[in-house]
């Protein structure tokens, strides 16, 4: 992400997937969507070693961003560009984010993305910004499916719904 405005979100994490020896950590951001589980793109996690190594921090300071918790597992998509990360330990949040059922995107819709990426010139960004984009696009992803975002939380808040994991197992 480049520009937008510095932020605060409880329920964005940041992610951080080791790499072999030598090269730097890859770095993403997540979305926590109950105390157990944490919503991100499937291309974060297709490097990680093992299942339970992806550290999730619970900070937007991407400097000083405190104690991480280990995943447990995650579960990649077969169809989209998704990836559910079960924590090893919960962490409680006053509230989460939430995502819209059957929600169909349309050019001119204006949403929200989060991250931290880069600024001017490619510095570092050290905190998590978020920038309102507006929907111009539509079309298929290699599945098909159609699609008119990449790479966005779109917030809408007339038709949130929670979503409820707790009960969900993975194998």
């Amino acid at each position: 992400m480049t520009g937008g405005e510095k932020t605060n979100s409880p329920y964005i994490v940041q992610l951080v997937i080791p790499q072999d020896e030598g090269k730097k950590p890859t770095r993403c951001t997540g979305t926590a969507l109950n105390a157990e589980w944490v919503l991100t793109a499937a291309h974060c996690t297709e490097d990680a070693k093992t299942p339970d190594g992806i550290s999730v921090f619970y900070s937007n300071d991407k400097q000083n961003p405190g104690q991480a918790i280990s995943s447990q597992n995650y579960v990649e998509s077969n169809d989209a560009d998704l990836a559910l990360i079960r924590l090893s330990a919960s962490h409680k949040l006053p509230n989460y984010a939430r995502l819209a059922k059957n929600h169909k995107f349309t050019a001119g819709q204006t949403g929200f993305i989060y991250g931290y990426g880069r600024g001017f010139e490619g510095k570092t960004m050290d905190w998590l910004r978020r920038a309102q984009v507006e929907q111009v696009y539509t079309g298929h992803d290699r599945y098909w499916n159609t699609v008119t975002s990449s790479k966005a939380l779109m917030e809408y808040r007339t038709t949130e719904i929670p979503v409820d994991l707790s009960s969900s197992t993975t194998s």
